[in-house]
């Protein structure tokens, strides 16, 4: 790898670090009427396969669940610092799993995927132990992290995809997603550039080395669960994300789509994460509302 790309990520990893702590300084890790299963383990990877699981108090068990893949570009990010996104969903009705998994440029490519498939299939076999539905499922991911669900979704919902990968497929009903941000259509140039901190997860001449596995857009079909994209004006990322959005609907999936903020009141990349940002709370209510729509039309309805 690079100097170039390591040097890259060091800043990243300092500047995100500070903003992320500036973001959410002050705010409370119990929240009332939440319970917290903290540092419990899915895997063989010590504190990288680490998480928690968030649960209402005043709601019947088995709940509903939300699975969030956190962001952080491949190489950033843990699950400390998504928890409070994550509570926020839990306080909206859901248990939330919240978990780390193997970051770049130590654990390449496809090292993340592995621990989101071994992640999904621990809680197939023990959410009952922990009060989840495991016939409930919603993924959620951001950034980097909705490019981990877009394409383990897509593994999920098409055997071809799936003959790419050997993953067992966990005991879980995924009814929707909501992508965040997400990146996505790695098989555009602008998607893995040269020298990009990206790089360090993927590899170079990624698409070369990973061939299909790389190609989902490819393999969407109309079996990909509901899902809702969430955008903003100034996010980096945003033409990936109504690019995905038209490619879901072109073949079918139930798409809900937003891009937050104006001219006069822009938002960024993750914005939504922002746990005091009025707007980001209007976004997860939205997000929060798409999900128990689709929940109360499917067979495990309960109110």
């Amino acid at each position: 790898m690079s100097e170039i790309v390591l040097k890259k990520i060091e800043k990243f990893k300092q500047e995100w670090g500070k903003a992320d702590a500036k973001r959410d300084e002050g705010l409370s890790t119990s929240p009332k009427g939440i319970k917290r299963y903290d540092n419990l383990s899915y895997g063989s990877h010590g504190k990288d396969n680490l998480f928690d699981i968030y649960l209402p108090e005043d709601h019947d068990l088995p709940i509903p669940m939300i699975i969030s893949i956190h962001g952080g570009g491949f190489f950033y990010g843990n699950k400390e610092g998504y928890q409070f996104f994550c509570l926020g969903m839990a306080q909206r009705g859901f248990g939330v799993v919240n978990f780390n998994y193997r970051l770049a440029p130590d654990h390449p490519y496809p090292a993340a995927l592995e621990d989101v498939n071994e992640m999904m299939n621990w809680l197939g076999n023990h959410a009952r132990d922990y009060g989840l539905d495991p016939q409930s499922v919603f993924v959620v991911g951001d950034s980097a992290g909705g490019q981990l669900a877009e394409q383990y979704l897509t593994i999920l919902s098409n055997p071809d995809f799936k003959k790419l990968f050997d993953y067992n497929s966990p005991e879980l009903r995924i009814l929707a997603a909501g992508l965040n941000s997400a990146l996505s259509c790695l098989a555009d140039p602008e998607s893995i550039p040269e020298d990009s901190e990206v790089e360090a997860y993927f590899g170079k001449n990624a698409l070369e080395k990973w061939g299909q596995q790389l190609r989902t857009e490819e393999y969407l079909t109309k079996d990909f669960p509901p899902v809702y994209i969430v955008t903003a004006v100034d996010d980096f990322l945003k033409h990936q994300s109504l690019q995905l959005a038209e490619k879901l609907k072109k073949v079918g999936v139930n798409v809900q789509q937003r891009v937050f903020g104006d001219d006069q009141h822009p938002r960024g990349h993750d914005f939504q994460l922002d746990q005091r940002d009025e707007l980001a709370k209007e976004c997860n209510d939205l997000e929060a509302d798409f999900f128990r729509n689709i929940y109360k039309s499917s067979d495990r309805s309960v109110e």
